[in-house]
């Protein structure tokens, strides 16, 4: 069961995928809120607690980046799941907590986001 202080952050360029990963959350009890874009999310995180799950593809910042600049730039140490439509995915990036393939299989997203909402404690 979600945890009621702690945020799931989606950051998805393509608006479909987006909403649709944002509305699974929600309907596991998971409080959500949901950015197109890598730089709002960044403006918007700032000391909060939860977990992340980042496109990696995205227009104004990576999902890479956007975890680097998270962390290193902000000293935030909020889990990151990284999304990936690439065909070889690529090995667990330092930093990031978990990478999953896209099309998401629901069952592995709401079994990582509940792993690192469990890390974040």
């Amino acid at each position: 069961m979600a945890d009621g202080l702690k945020i799931v952050f989606v950051v998805d360029d393509d608006d479909a995928a987006r909403e649709a990963t944002a509305f699974l959350l929600r309907a596991e009890g998971h409080r959500v809120e949901s950015y197109a874009r890598a730089t709002e999310f960044l403006d918007a995180v700032a000391d909060r607690d939860g977990c992340a799950v980042l496109d990696m593809h995205m227009p104004d910042l990576d999902g890479l980046e956007a975890a680097r600049q998270l962390g290193l730039g902000r000293g935030s140490r909020l889990p990151v799941i990284l999304v990936t439509g690439d065909v070889d995915l690529p090995e667990r990036p330092l930093g990031i907590f978990d990478v999953l393939p896209k099309p998401l299989d629901d069952e592995r997203l709401l079994a990582s986001v509940e792993r690192a909402l469990a890390d974040a404690r």
